[in-house]
């Protein structure tokens, strides 16, 4: 969807909540007016809005998505900053409720999966990447929504590969794509999704040839090739590192010149 379509929608979305609170006797301009500016405001303070927070806590993802489109006026550098928001809120609420947060991430990603947010706000699609990654390689998560986990970690490949994502920190999105493979190996995706480890790996593939991304990352082929080869002493087997946290492997996990391992400490850079 291009940013005519994607101002589409936010405006269908906000004229919806417009409607909802007409009968209440309220001016539905100025209260879409205001959820507008209490979006900003609270993406600017670190906190969710109320309405973008409960939406979190009911585990529907199409629900945060909306609240989103909403809350942001349709601003896609607004959208950005509330998917962060939204995912960094999803990784808290992983422990306790880990179907929820995969749920929570599962929206971020598909907000910032449109061309016009990853084209304003690139940094912050690659941070919402880094966070959902966090969600997805949690084993608790992987067991209470496995397929769940299977189509995020596909987003989460395709979206690492976008050439504007991935120049924010190759090491970063390499580091995604290796935690989307080894979670859709892990045995309860692997049991859920049959076909979702050969059809990251197609991904992989393909990403390990797009010269956008060796423009930016010459070493992206072999480093591609690494995280296929990772762990592995039969294609058809699982991969068993995925079993533990990502951050338990440091081994699995590709590292920049310096030996750091952005992934690690959260940061996309």
């Amino acid at each position: 969807m291009g940013e005519s379509g994607f101002s589409h929608s936010a405006r269908r979305f906000a004229i919806i909540a417009a409607l909802a609170v007409a009968s209440l006797g309220l001016s539905p301009v100025s209260v879409v007016a205001q959820q507008a500016r209490q979006g900003a405001q609270q993406s600017q303070q670190g906190t969710l809005p109320p309405a973008l927070a409960a939406a979190v806590l009911s585990g529907n993802a199409q629900a945060i998505q909306t609240a989103i489109l909403t809350l942001s006026g349709g601003d896609p550098q607004r959208v950005a900053s509330l998917a962060v928001l939204v995912v960094q809120n999803a990784e808290r609420l992983a422990p306790t409720n880990p179907a929820a947060a995969l749920q929570s991430a599962t929206a971020a990603l598909a907000v910032i999966g449109n061309s016009a947010v990853q084209t304003a706000a690139p940094q912050s699609a690659a941070s919402v990447l880094t966070s959902a990654a966090r969600i997805v390689a949690q084993p608790s998560v992987q067991m209470a929504d496995p397929r769940g986990v299977g189509a995020t970690a596909q987003s989460m490949v395709h979206l690492a590969a976008q050439p504007q994502v991935y120049a924010q920190s190759p090491t970063a999105a390499l580091q995604v794509m290796s935690v989307a493979y080894s979670a859709v190996n892990a045995p309860a995706v692997r049991a859920a999704v049959p076909d979702g480890a050969n059809a990251v790996r197609t991904q992989l593939l393909v990403a390990s040839q797009q010269q956008a991304l060796s423009s930016v990352n010459p070493q992206n082929p072999a480093m591609i090739a690494q995280i296929l080869g990772v762990g592995t002493t039969q294609e058809s087997e699982p991969r068993r590192e995925s079993q533990q946290p990502v951050q338990n492997q440091p081994g699995n996990l590709i590292r920049d010149g310096r030996g750091e391992n952005p992934f690690v400490s959260g940061s996309p850079t």
